[in-house]
């Protein structure tokens, strides 16, 4: 193989690598929500951010819902936990140190990190 056609089929295979890893960034979370428009929209904001972030899956109370952090680390950072709809229902953090659901970390369960960077 020349040295040329070596170049063309590593800049294809990385090409092709980068579309790939871009698009299978977004988690598929249809066997767990019907519309989960709100959440990829709420990941792909985050990809563009430099704060650490992450959204994890868990069941609580009967239902699933993602717990998602845009800034993990930030000092005033708020987590909030949203149910399969996008509704709010407990918020975490903040200036305020808000915690509206203190049972979440003791029943809470199935945990499942589905998207961090």
């Amino acid at each position: 193989m020349s040295m040329k056609t070596t170049i063309v089929f590593m800049t294809l295979l990385l090409a092709t690598c980068a579309f790939q890893c871009d698009n299978s960034s977004i988690p598929d979370e249809s066997a767990y929500c019907t519309d989960t428009a709100w959440l990829q929209t709420i990941i792909k904001n985050a990809q563009q951010n430099t704060s650490k972030a992450e959204v994890i899956r868990y069941r609580y109370n009967d239902q699933a819902v993602y717990y998602i952090n845009t800034c993990i680390d930030c000092a005033d950072g708020m987590a909030q936990v949203y149910t399969c709809s996008g509704e709010v229902v407990c918020q975490f953090g903040g200036i305020a140190g808000l915690n509206t659901c203190p049972d979440f970390n003791d029943t809470a369960t199935d945990k499942k990190v589905v998207w961090s960077n």
